[in-house]
């Protein structure tokens, strides 16, 4: 693949995941289904991070939903199966590739947990726990232009590590 290739792949990637966090208002679920539309993951992925979003449950505290649907897709790819149980999890390539992910959020938001990276875009952190909090989240670009930019610069971060680490596309423009 040449670099326009991979640049048309990373900014495919960038636009999946913000238009479906715009959509479907669930930050993991929405970066696990734009890197899914680029390569083979079993469906029970997406619906296992459902809880991931809004810092965990929608409590803010928790990471980013983006950043653990890296995480969620890099253990996947690498991370310890039930038949390796006798051997460390730090083993395994998956810590390696999140630290990677974990280094890209920190260089463009300064964080990886929610509130931190709300701070950041917002100017503020709010509480989603409640409806109120939502509403002003919301009407603070939460789904306009804030998450959804997180969302998308994710799930462009997830796509190069995976080009970068030779997972086969199931996708070519």
């Amino acid at each position: 693949m040449n670099n326009i290739e991979k640049e048309n792949i990373l900014n495919d990637a960038y636009d999946l995941g913000f238009k479906y966090e715009k959509n479907m208002h669930g930050c993991a679920q929405s970066a696990i289904l734009a890197v899914k539309n680029f390569f083979e993951i079993e469906d029970i992925i997406f619906k296992s991070a459902n809880s991931l979003s809004g810092g965990i449950s929608e409590g803010s505290r928790g990471s980013c939903g983006a950043f653990l649907a890296g995480a969620v897709i890099f253990s996947y790819f690498f991370g310890r199966d039930i038949k390796s149980t006798n051997i460390s999890g730090s083993k395994f390539k998956d810590k390696k590739l999140t630290n990677i992910l974990r280094k890209k959020f920190h260089e463009k938001y300064q964080a990886e947990t929610c509130s931190k990276i709300q701070e950041k875009i917002f100017g503020r952190s709010f509480n989603m726990l409640t409806e109120k909090g939502k509403m002003k989240m919301n009407n603070a670009g939460a789904h306009k232009d804030k998450c959804t930019a997180v969302v998308g610069n994710g799930s462009k971060w997830i796509v190069e590590i995976l080009l970068e680490e030779n997972i086969p596309l199931k996708y070519n423009k």
